[in-house]
């Protein structure tokens, strides 16, 4: 294994000199451009140690060959360093147009810019440009409102534009360790039919469209996504796309931060489709059964729109799987997140078959009150349409508050659809304006069948705090009498240790201490008390509680 460094305006002549070279010279780093003429002289198993001397990476790390199994090459931070790979360009030499109106030349239209690092808030036309950070492109030039030259005015670092459409470009066999890409122009780290990918320890931030995503039409495998931070992107954190005959396997998302994506972008006026179908992280799959996917002890929140009173379509999800069907005897799953103060649901499952979400907390999501809106309703939401059947979702063990709905279950855009044997068991809903909406197959009607709810605390009776099959319920007998679930509920509040502080445990008194169904290994690993995520999420076997 060789090591060879590297710093944004490195110098180094060959690859033979910036092995195990110094940092604060040079002449013994590469810069992108030089990684880019010799990397190919390296081999499957050496490490790139990216340096903060001399600044912002401003360029794309285009991973030049693939590892092989066991000899990944490695892309990481060099000890004790930040460095940053940077999709913008600082823009100087501003011309005067009068009326604080400053232009400068910019011919790759940019989707954002930032001035000292406030982000900018584009115009539909100059006239519109008032306020500063306000800024207009057309015609390769770049215009922004500033009471005096944007030159001197900002220099930390200065008027930044996006001008690339990725910062990393990865291959098979690769790690990447450390590093931070922000501000690309689309999607800040880009993967295309990769195997054996791993991204740890990294942050990405202010991504146009994805903080990271991962893609494939073809089969692929083995993808590692921890310790990493995903804050600001227009779209999601993290993507996942699957697409025409593509396969994907083994996929372990753990332990990851993911705060305020699909937040910004949105409003500008010139936006993606992207940004209407946003949050923390969507997967997107064709109905071709995965294994191995795993999705556990990640932080989410503040993601989606802010401030606004319905939940606008599709935008801000928790978690969202889309026509991922796990195996029947492996099934995607999702545990022991946090998901908290997000525009949409906490948990989508939508179109998904052999799909587990249990053991996770999820509270003030989905709060608005549009009754019509098909995404964005629930802290956990299951559904199917038209024809698509889905089969065998277990929701367990989770908690819900604070949400427009706790758990909705149902169908819409109704055609053939199914919605068949999913157990809804062991979930604490209270404090949502509707503790259980369920409709169109998944009570059990003509579109759906062997779904099962029981062993839920659905807190206190209330007005119309349950919805079946289109009617209302203010009592559990009543509810009870129409839909023929099993009369095994803990018909009270669950007596939260503090819930107007977030606070989510079950008091020493709860009814729901040891009243849950034992569903057996894995969802008895139940989260305790002093779990703090990411890091120190903590649990133990609810057998033993």
């Amino acid at each position: 294994m060789a090591n060879y460094t590297m710093r944004a305006d490195g110098t180094a002549a060959n690859l033979a000199a910036a092995l195990d070279g110094d940092p604060t010279v040079a002449s013994e780093c590469l810069s992108l451009a030089g990684y880019n003429s010799y990397g190919a002289g390296a081999s499957p198993g050496d490490h790139f140690q990216l340096a903060d001397d001399g600044g912002d990476y401003r360029g794309t790390l285009s991973v030049v060959e693939a590892g092989t199994f066991g000899n990944e090459y490695v892309y990481e931070a060099y000890s004790g360093d930040t460095p940053i790979l940077n999709g913008s360009d600082l823009i100087v030499t501003w011309s005067d147009e009068g009326s604080d109106i400053w232009s400068a030349a910019v011919t790759t239209e940019p989707q954002q810019v930032w001035m000292d690092g406030t982000f900018g808030d584009r115009q539909e036309d100059l006239v519109s440009c008032v306020n500063e950070y306000d800024w207009f492109w057309e015609s390769n030039v770049l215009k922004v409102f500033a009471a005096s030259d944007p030159d001197t005015r900002y220099t930390s670092p200065g008027v930044e534009a996006g001008a690339r459409n990725t910062c990393l470009s990865t291959k098979s066999y690769v790690i990447i360790d450390g590093l931070t890409f922000s501000k690309s122009n689309a999607i800040n780290i880009y993967s295309y039919r990769t195997s054996y990918l791993t991204v740890r320890n990294c942050t990405s931030e202010w991504a146009w469209e994805h903080g990271a995503r991962f893609s494939t039409d073809v089969a692929a495998s083995n993808l590692l996504v921890e310790d990493c931070t995903f804050s600001y992107c227009g779209a999601n954190g993290i993507a996942g796309l699957v697409t025409e005959s593509g396969t994907f396997d083994d996929v372990v998302v753990r332990r990851n931060k993911c705060n305020e994506n699909g937040r910004h972008q949105y409003k500008q006026p010139v936006w993606t489709s992207t940004h209407g179908f946003s949050g923390a992280m969507k997967f997107f799959g064709t109905f071709v059964p995965v294994g191995g996917w795993r999705f556990y002890e990640n932080l989410c929140y503040d993601n989606g729109p802010a401030a606004v009173t319905y939940n606008e379509s599709s935008r801000g999800q928790g978690i969202w799987m889309d026509a991922v069907d796990g195996a029947s005897d492996d099934p995607v799953q999702i545990y022991h997140n946090l998901i908290y103060d997000t525009h949409g649901c906490g948990v989508f499952i939508e179109l998904c078959s052999y799909n587990d979400v249990h053991n996770n907390v999820i509270y003030n999501c989905a709060t608005g009150s549009n009754i019509d809106n098909h995404w964005a309703s629930g802290g956990i939401r299951v559904d199917t349409r038209l024809n698509f059947v889905i089969d065998n979702v277990n929701v367990y063990n989770n908690t819900i508050a604070g949400c427009w709905i706790g758990i909705h279950a149902t169908a819409y855009n109704m055609g053939s659809c199914e919605f068949n044997d999913c157990n809804f068991k062991n979930n604490i809903c209270s404090g949502n304006d509707i503790e259980l909406r369920v409709s169109d197959g998944a009570d059990n009607d003509t579109y759906g069948s062997g779904n099962v709810y029981k062993n839920n605390c659905l807190g206190a009776e209330a007005a119309d705090f349950i919805s079946w099959g289109g009617s209302t319920y203010s009592t559990y007998d009543a509810w009870l009498a129409a839909s023929s679930q099993t009369d095994n509920n803990i018909e009270s509040d669950p007596s939260f240790t503090d819930a107007g502080s977030d606070d989510y445990t079950l008091g020493a008194a709860s009814p729901c201490i040891g009243a849950g169904e034992n569903l057996g290994s894995p969802y008895d690993a139940a989260l305790l008390p002093a779990s703090s995520w990411t890091a120190a999420v903590v649990t133990g076997s609810q057998d033993d509680y």
